[in-house]
C-alpha cells in the first residue's frame, strides 16, 4: 500500500474481459459444444509490469459437467470448450492476473 501514501509502489493488475471491467460476474449464454472466446486484450498493469493470466473453473459448481478444455492463445486470450452434454447447466470461471512487481500482486 506504499502507493497510497507516497504515490510509489506496486498496484494490482486490472482485468478486462470482453470489454467488461470490474468485479461483477459476466454472464455468457452458449450452446452445448460451442467454444467461447474470452478477450483479455484490455487488461493491463497500471505500473507497466508483465502480467501472467490464468483461467480456471470452479469444479464444485461444474462437477457434473466439467469444462472440456481451457486454452490460451498466443495473444493471451482464452478459448473455453463447452461440453456437448451440458444443456441448462452453469460453469463458473475465474480469471486471475498476477504482476511481476517486486511484491507480486494478484487480481
Amino acid at each position: 500500500m506504499e502507493w497510497a501514501t507516497t504515490g510509489n509502489g506496486n498496484r494490482n493488475p486490472e482485468i478486462v474481459i470482453n470489454g467488461n471491467k470490474g468485479l461483477s460476474p459476466i454472464e455468457i449464454k452458449v450452446a452445448p459444444g460451442e467454444r467461447i472466446l474470452l478477450d483479455i486484450s484490455g487488461s493491463k498493469d497500471p505500473d507497466g509490469d508483465e502480467v501472467k493470466y490464468k483461467l480456471f473453473s470452479i469444479d464444485e459448481v461444474a462437477a457434473s459437467f466439467p469444462v472440456e478444455s481451457i486454452s490460451q492463445e498466443e495473444n493471451g486470450n482464452f478459448v473455453v470448450a463447452v461440453p456437448e452434454n451440458c444443456e441448462g447447466n452453469e460453469f463458473h470461471l475465474i480469471c486471475e492476473a498476477t504482476d511481476s512487481g517486486s511484491i507480486p500482486l494478484t487480481s
